[in-house]
């Protein structure tokens, strides 16, 4: 007797789905025209997703500006330079 295998991957009634998406990230844009003043805006795309190459709302040729991001918050009191950090020690020729 043949039973019907669950394909993987979908969600039913008490079953969680093997898919399972964190946010989308926030990328941001800005026009290209030198003629007009640079617009910035924000869009939450995939990563799979192909940047966008025109402006939704003008019409402008656009480029993805690269951000810092957050990096990695490390929650308490630390007083001082963290650990590793650029440019917060010098060193003293003896």
């Amino acid at each position: 007797m043949r039973t019907k295998k669950k394909p993987s991957g979908t969600a039913g009634p008490g079953n969680k789905s093997v898919f399972q998406f964190g946010p989308m990230p926030t990328y941001v844009y800005e026009t290209t025209d030198p003629a007009t003043p640079v617009r910035r805006f924000e869009v939450k795309q995939r990563f799979a997703e192909k940047p966008l190459l025109i402006d939704p709302e003008t019409g402008q040729l656009v480029r993805r500006v690269i951000t810092g991001g957050y990096g990695i918050v490390v929650r308490g009191g630390s007083v001082g330079p963290s650990v590793g950090s650029v440019g917060s020690h010098t060193e003293i020729a003896e």
